[in-house]
Parts: structure tokens; C-alpha cells; sequence
């Protein structure tokens, strides 16, 4: 006769984070949950607030990730409601976020500082090889040309060098 019982882990939502810690307007980013015992499947809401006042809340979700688009400077956190197979609901809140309007110039790469990576991130911009959302490229068209190109990615790498103000 066997004495094995299941053991059903308390549902919990643990590590909400956010996938930047620096972000501009117009950029998108995924908040995500580690999402652990209940029993079943479980669904998510996420609740998204920039300075203690509620900016968004996504659908019923049957993920722990919701992406969405920073649309206000401030600063962001997250709670998440998680239902599991039997009902049972529980919320917890995290994660932490600081965004700007605007990237400032040469912050190509927004995470608001200045470095090589930002100049790497216009170069592969310039390529076709990253994306050119609205703030990239008003952080990244440093010459003000109106398209992000290898003498942009030049003027940043000068300006992080020293060589250049922007």
C-alpha cells in the first residue's frame, strides 16, 4: 500500500518585472510574472500604473507576460491577478520602471545613457536590422536628417568618445 499523496503548492506570483528599467514613450515592453503551484491552468490580468495611478489593464490572460506600449513619463509598477483551475485568485505586486517623454539624443538604444551600444544600435538600424520605432529614431537622428544612417551611428560613437556634443 503506498502512502503517496499529491502535495498542491499554494498559488503564488513571484519576480514581477518589467523587460527594461529605463524606457521612453512610444517604446513597448513586457512585464512578466513566474507564475507557481495552484492547480491547473491559470489565467493573468495585469494592471500597469505610472506614479500610483492606473495607466492600463490587460485582457484575461493564459500567459505571465503581458506587452504593452509606455505611453506617459513617471514612474511604472505592476500587480497581476492570477486565477488558477479552482477558482482561486490571488494578486501581487513589483517590478519597477523609470520612463522618460523622450530618449535624449544619441540614446539610440534608450536605456538612457550614452555608450557605444548606442551607436551600435543605429548603425543596425541604419541596415534594416532593428526596428526604428518613433523614440529610437528621434534619439538616433542626431544629424537631424530625417533617417537614422552610419553618420548618425559616427556622431554618437564621437559624442561617447568625447569628440563631439550632441
Amino acid at each position: 500500500i503506498s502512502d503517496d499523496v499529491a502535495v498542491i503548492r499554494p498559488l503564488s506570483a513571484e519576480n514581477i518585472s518589467f523587460s527594461k528599467d529605463y524606457a521612453v514613450a512610444g517604446l513597448s515592453v513586457t512585464c512578466s510574472a513566474d507564475v507557481l503551484g495552484g492547480t491547473g491552468n491559470y489565467t493573468c490580468i495585469f494592471s500597469i500604473y505610472c506614479d500610483g495611478v492606473l495607466v492600463m489593464t490587460s485582457e484575461q490572460l493564459e500567459t505571465s507576460e503581458f506587452t504593452f506600449t509606455v505611453n506617459q513619463a513617471g514612474s511604472y509598477t505592476a500587480s497581476i491577478e492570477v486565477t488558477d483551475a479552482d477558482s482561486t485568485v490571488i494578486t501581487a505586486e513589483g517590478g519597477l520602471m523609470q520612463a522618460d517623454e523622450k530618449a535624449a539624443r544619441g540614446d539610440a538604444n534608450c536605456d538612457g545613457r550614452l555608450t557605444a551600444a548606442d551607436a551600435r544600435h543605429a548603425l543596425r538600424c541604419s541596415a534594416g536590422l532593428d526596428s526604428q520605432e518613433e523614440a529610437v529614431i528621434y534619439a538616433a537622428d542626431v544629424n537631424s536628417d530625417g533617417r537614422i544612417t552610419a553618420a548618425d551611428a559616427r556622431l554618437i560613437l564621437r559624442a561617447v568618445a568625447q569628440l563631439e556634443t550632441l
